[in-house]
């Protein structure tokens, strides 16, 4: 049996691993099962992500069946499932950023044998092999990894593989990118419009996609040049491949790193640690925080959009994270951790990397890096249209 693990790149299309399992079970001439739990996805989701998750799973199973495939898909964590049902299997799938997501693979290799797992890099826009020196050589900053191995190198960027069955390009995520850049073309403003609050195309909206890997970066990539191509370059087309390239560096962040990332000093070897926070008894300020009860209405809006959606834009996300570090001085995990369980585009790289950074303990630890919720709400909600809604 060939058996092929979906972890967090539910799609059929550019997936490197899944070709690979493909083109195994052909050349051996062994049974092909595609299998997955929801053991790891769920785990700290709330009811947004919930439903989300849910919601990808089905369209997975639907493009499957349309090419004459099943998905086994089990709450069981994936090495109690392989002992029982596919001990002896060579398995394919994909590896992944994460602590508790290394914790589950290495279960899986102590049930089956290291050599039946093969695994394969495909969550980020630029390959993994062509960081000079391995990811162990990942600059400590951004723009030293932008500019010193990004535009410096080159890098290809490999074109999106093509799915070894003839299948209908639909789903939520393909009507997403589709109307965003062809049907809207919204994508030409997104300079401009990137940190809007109320307006739906005021950004893409696409990382839930990317998160549970509906879509590929590659994919987003290659039809933001497509665009390009008939319409041309511009500011905003470049903005939008530049915070790809950040969403890069975020899961190369927390391969390199590991638990570190978790951790109250980040990755900063020599921080004072922060008085350890007791998560199961929540400071009222915390709670104020979470409901959208703060002296701050500019605060209040966006987590009540937060609780009561699953959606935050990138500006709000950096706003409410600095005043809870750095008006209410609480301990940063706390809203990572609240992060993760609500947000429907919830991805541990890209969370936890972002709150080391606007915490100062982690990829540019600059301390002080401070977003007034006052001058903010001038600045991106003048007539206060944003508030009046949430608030």
């Amino acid at each position: 049996m060939i058996l092929y693990w979906f972890r967090k790149n539910l799609r059929i299309e550019d997936n490197p691993s899944l070709n690979k399992a493909v083109q195994s079970a052909q050349e051996q001439g062994k049974r092909l099962v595609l299998f997955f739990s929801s053991h790891l996805l769920f785990k700290n989701a709330g009811p947004f992500r919930r439903v989300f998750l849910e919601n990808a799973i089905k369209e997975l199973s639907t493009e499957l069946n349309a090419v004459g495939l099943d998905l086994i898909s089990t709450p069981d964590s994936p090495d109690l499932w392989i002992k029982a049902h596919a001990h002896g299997a060579s398995i394919y799938t994909e590896t992944l950023p994460g602590t508790w997501e290394d914790t589950e693979l290495q279960r899986v290799i102590e049930v089956i044998g290291n050599d039946q797992v093969h695994r394969t890099w495909n969550r980020t826009l630029y390959p993994i092999e062509l960081i000079p020196g391995g990811v162990e050589e990942l600059p400590r900053v951004f723009t030293d990894f932008y500019r010193g191995v990004v535009l410096k190198s080159k890098w290809p960027i490999p074109a999106p593989l093509n799915t070894p069955w003839k299948i209908d390009r639909g789903g939520l995520a393909q009507d997403r990118l589709k109307n965003y850049l062809w049907v809207t073309r919204a994508i030409s403003s997104y300079k401009d419009t990137r940190n809007g609050l109320l307006n739906d195309l005021d950004s893409s909206r696409l990382s839930p996609f990317l998160s549970l890997g509906r879509l590929s970066a590659r994919q987003v990539y290659s039809e933001v040049k497509n665009f390009e191509s008939l319409h041309g370059a511009n500011p905003s087309t470049e903005a939008f491949i530049y915070e790809l390239v950040w969403r890069d560096y975020f899961q190369f962040y927390l391969l390199k790193h590991g638990f570190k990332v978790f951790r109250s000093q980040g990755i900063l070897e020599n921080q004072k640690l922060c008085k350890q926070t007791n998560f199961a008894s929540q400071p009222d300020g915390f709670i104020k925080w979470i409901e959208g009860k703060t002296a701050q209405r500019f605060i209040n809006a966006h987590m009540n959009e937060l609780r009561k959606t699953g959606w935050m834009s990138n500006r709000g996300r950096q706003v409410v994270a600095s005043y809870l570090v750095n008006d209410l001085q609480l301990d940063w995990r706390l809203g990572a951790n609240y992060f993760e369980e609500t947000l429907i585009d919830y991805d541990v790289a890209s969370n936890w990397g972002n709150w080391n950074y606007i915490a100062g303990v982690g990829a540019d630890p600059r301390k002080n890096r401070y977003f007034d919720p006052i001058s903010q709400a001038n600045r991106y909600d003048p007539d206060g249209r944003y508030q009046d809604r949430w608030a």
